[in-house]
């Protein structure tokens, strides 16, 4: 898909990439009632946030406009349960959009002629990864919770 688009037009879906994960993962946080969960979404919605505005300022730079992305249509993250009993089910969801982002911004970074692009999307796609496994091992420790385990003897990680 990337290999047919300018360079000019994947940033500008790394923008509309980006504002739809920080709006998901700012309402997944505000419904979920495990707080340690939800804090950690917050962060990943601030982090895509800061992507977002990267994008944004690139976008300028090459452009010397602001980006629209109102046309442009992307696959819908699914709804959000009303309570945390599927909530694994919608992180797991989410831990696959982050491995398509990983991937987008690797070849994002191999068509970029310019140092410092290649250098801002590698690091995104590092981060890409990083939530990627932070989704995960929250999917695996809010199944654990459900099951009666605590969230550390699941994840294995101390929160």
């Amino acid at each position: 898909m990337i290999e047919k688009l300018s360079l000019v037009d994947a940033i500008l879906l790394s923008v509309a990439r980006e504002t739809q994960s920080h709006e998901f993962y700012t309402l997944l946080a505000n419904s979920m009632h495990q707080p340690e969960s939800a804090a950690k979404i917050r962060n990943l919605a601030e982090m895509e946030s800061v992507h977002r505005r990267e994008a944004i300022k690139l976008f300028r730079k090459l452009t010397g406009s602001d980006p629209d992305i109102s046309k442009i249509k992307l696959q819908p993250y699914p709804a959000i349960p009303k309570n945390d009993a599927n909530i694994y089910v919608v992180l797991d969801f989410a831990a696959e959009k982050e491995k398509d982002a990983y991937e987008f911004y690797q070849e994002l970074a191999k068509k970029a002629e310019d140092a410092g692009t290649r250098k801002m999307f590698l690091g995104f796609s590092r981060e890409e990864m990083e939530h990627c496994n932070l989704l995960n091992a929250e999917a695996a420790a809010l199944r654990g919770l459900m099951s009666g385990e605590s969230i550390q003897e699941s994840s294995g990680m101390e929160y």
